[in-house]
């Protein structure tokens, strides 16, 4: 979780926002000496709200004014917000972002931002403090109603909120044109794959996180359900996987192989184990080498990964049991 000394805002300081571009940019994030080391995001030209104000003046995408047209500039370069290469894609460097993005490191929050990365499209990070409670802020709900992480707003659309992690996957593949086939068989696998983790990976796996990390009682009727139909669950991948014969859950890299692996490789902070999913194994692998995978977990700022060292497990439980009241 982030320090407590990290202070994040949400739309407008608690005003309740338009979601007009002008008022999208204005946002504020956290300060460059509350950045995680390494991060993208960082400041490195005063706060984050003077270049926010900057970018919403020139309305040029450019931090910096003086840059040339199509320029990154210095703070485009290093500053918190993500420009992506062109490669295979639509949205080029020279670009103001299109999207904006409140999110949180989680499974979900993960799905959101790889999906950025994979696709390329230039977009901006919002953190949303959930063990704060952000995410209940009126200002918030007016993005998202649920009240929950990620949920986008794309300034292309006029200011469209989108909310749920698949919703937003969707949305943005059909945006880009890219990992999500638009018709055929095809997109029926890949819809299939992306369905069986919205509806079976996800909310089995973070039952088991609730009963056999967060809740206080062990109540082990309760983790060994959860558990077990996590781990049955991890076979059905592992028979897909083997079915598809293109190392991936379709028949090319797509949604469905983000959203699932998104999920599955936190199976040990789940108490599940994927021994003997050979398959499974190696499709896991294939997605930690992919770049724009490792570049999207540390959006919307790097958090260790369950088991490492640098983990406070014992602050993360206590954050996600207050979570769980909300």
């Amino acid at each position: 979780m982030p320090p407590e000394s990290r202070s994040y805002h949400m739309p407008g300081d608690g005003h309740p926002p338009s979601l007009a571009d002008s008022e999208i940019d204005s946002l504020r994030v956290a300060r460059a000496n509350h950045a995680t080391p390494g991060s993208r995001f960082r400041e490195t030209r005063g706060s984050a709200s003077r270049n926010a104000n900057r970018l919403a003046r020139t309305g040029s995408g450019r931090a910096n004014p003086s840059d040339p047209p199509g320029a990154e500039g210095e703070d485009r370069r290093r500053g918190r917000c993500a420009i992506l290469p062109a490669a295979a894609s639509r949205f080029t460097a020279r670009e103001t972002r299109v999207i904006d993005l409140y999110s949180f490191p989680t499974p979900n929050g993960h799905k959101a931002s790889v999906t950025l990365e994979e696709l390329e499209i230039p977009y901006e990070s919002h953190v949303v403090n959930i063990g704060a409670g952000e995410q209940k802020q009126e200002s918030f709900l007016k993005i998202n109603p649920n009240g929950r992480i990620p949920a986008i707003v794309d300034r292309d659309a006029g200011g469209l909120p989108v909310f749920e992690s698949g919703a937003i996957m969707i949305y943005l593949a059909e945006k880009a044109g890219r990992l999500l086939p638009s018709e055929g068989p095809e997109r029926a696998r890949v819809m299939s794959w992306l369905m069986f983790q919205m509806g079976g990976i996800g909310p089995m796996m973070g039952q088991a996180n609730v009963f056999f990390r967060y809740f206080p009682e062990k109540i082990q009727p309760a983790i060994d359900r959860y558990q077990n139909e996590s781990r049955r669950l991890f076979e059905v991948l592992e028979r897909g996987l083997a079915d598809s014969g293109s190392g991936w859950l379709a028949a090319e890299f797509s949604l469905a192989d983000i959203a699932n692996w998104c999920w599955v490789r936190i199976h040990g902070w789940s108490g599940v184990s994927v021994d003997g999913l050979e398959r499974l194994q190696e499709w896991m692998g294939r997605m930690e080498a992919r770049p724009a995978c490792q570049r999207g977990l540390e959006v919307p700022f790097k958090m260790p990964p369950p088991g490492d060292a640098e983990l406070d497990e014992k602050k993360a439980v206590e954050t996600a049991r207050g979570i769980l009241q909300r």
